[in-house]
């Protein structure tokens, strides 16, 4: 199924029966809660979303140069996934100059496998919660190894603060982070996002983790 008119309002839930691309020429608003029994593509220009996704296969996140999820008029939209395989940022708000076109809106992602998102020459600032289950039992993968050349499971951002130009120069800008996140209060998460079922943690697994740095701009003021 392909979603391409300027406006999409549904009162019940879409169910899609195989995989749904979004590949709109001009921006568009989707509201409503939809299930996609496939894979979920963004690659067109921007998009409001005032509602939720479920998703059983990959979600693709490949936005036109320049374009990316925003809020329409300033209102107030929030987009809440919850998908069964990885979830792949490939280009959102894409630029190779210092450009301050993109837009912060509310997102909510939970995957049962894993998340990346590729902002070295993008702009993602999200409002929300990123949780990744990382069971690695989907048989896809994202496109990062660890030094003994598994596939890595969980959540990874490939951050730069600054730019790289066409011609593959690197500029660094201060306070100019291609990666700025937000994370909400759990108590006011139920406000944001109506479509999410209530959690209860049941239980915690202990391991060993790795965490390699990044130009991430992780503001926790509230």
């Amino acid at each position: 199924m392909i979603l391409k008119c300027r406006r999409h309002v549904f009162t019940e839930t879409l169910i899609v029966d195989g995989d749904l691309i979004i590949d709109n020429s001009g921006a568009i608003e989707l509201f409503g809660f939809f299930v996609v029994l496939g894979d979920l593509y963004f690659i067109g220009d921007e998009v409001s979303v005032s509602g939720g996704f479920y998703v059983t296969g990959q979600t693709y996140v490949d936005f036109n140069d320049g374009e990316g999820f925003t809020n329409v008029g300033g209102n107030e939209f929030s987009f809440a996934l919850f998908t069964m395989d990885n979830v792949l940022i490939e280009s959102i708000y894409e630029t190779h100059v210092k450009n301050g076109s993109e837009v912060m809106f509310n997102w909510f992602i939970y995957t049962d496998e894993s998340i990346f998102a590729d902002v070295v020459n993008n702009r993602l600032l999200v409002n929300g919660m990123f949780f990744a289950a990382a069971k690695g039992v989907s048989g896809n993968v994202i496109p990062v190894e660890d030094e003994y050349g598994d596939p890595v499971h969980g959540i990874v951002i490939n951050a730069f603060d600054g730019y790289v130009a066409s011609n593959g120069t690197e500029t660094i800008v201060n306070n100019f982070y291609s990666f700025d996140f937000d994370p909400m209060q759990e108590a006011s998460l139920h406000d944001e996002f109506v479509e999410l079922p209530e959690f209860e943690m049941l239980a915690t697994v202990e391991g060993e983790y790795s965490i390699y740095r990044s130009d991430i701009f992780y503001n926790n003021d509230n």
